[in-house]
This record gives C-alpha cells, sequence and structure tokens, in this order.
C-alpha cells in the first residue's frame, strides 16, 4: 500500500512479511537517508534471490553459505539501504 498526499509511506508484503517505509523527505524520515542496513531471515532465501533479481533489484552477490552460519544475499534499494535476507544454513 502507499499513504499520503505526496506519497510517503508504503507497505511492502510477501507470504507473512510486511514491512513499511517511509520516504526519505518526510519530516518523519531519519537523515541522512542511506544509513539503514536491515536484516531478515526467511526459509526462501534463494527463490527470493532469483525473484528480486527478476524484478531488477540491485543485488550485492548470489546466496552464499557463511561462516556464521547463514546461507544469505543483500541488495541496495535506491537510497543506499542495505537489505540482507538470510536463512540458517545446515
Amino acid at each position: 500500500f502507499i499513504y499520503g498526499e505526496p506519497n510517503f509511506y508504503a507497505g511492502l508484503y510477501r507470504d507473512d512479511v510486511e514491512i513499511h517505509l517511509i520516504d526519505k523527505n518526510s519530516p518523519n524520515a531519519r537523515q541522512p537517508a542511506g544509513n539503514a542496513n536491515l536484516s531478515i531471515l526467511t526459509d526462501e532465501v534463494d527463490n527470493l534471490y532469483d525473484n528480486l533479481k527478476d524484478q531488477g533489484v540491485v543485488v550485492l552477490g548470489a546466496p552464499e553459505d557463511r561462516d556464521y552460519g547463514l546461507r544469505d544475499f543483500s541488495c541496495k534499494d535506491l537510497d543506499g539501504n542495505i537489505f540482507n535476507f538470510g536463512v540458517e544454513s545446515d
């Protein structure tokens, strides 16, 4: 969903996950924009990677098994914020 006139607030949904975002130019936004780093755990890391890449999202590398126990990848939004998606690896 998108809210406000002009639009400044949005909600993104995928399955049971919901993320709310606020425009960097909103008076309620933290400044400076582009300094967030968010990690999200999901069971569908590889499928999510393929889906985001197919949609043109800037991905910063394919999913990899890490020594800290996750299989993960990261992407960047238009403001430079980093979103990390991972699943516990075997």
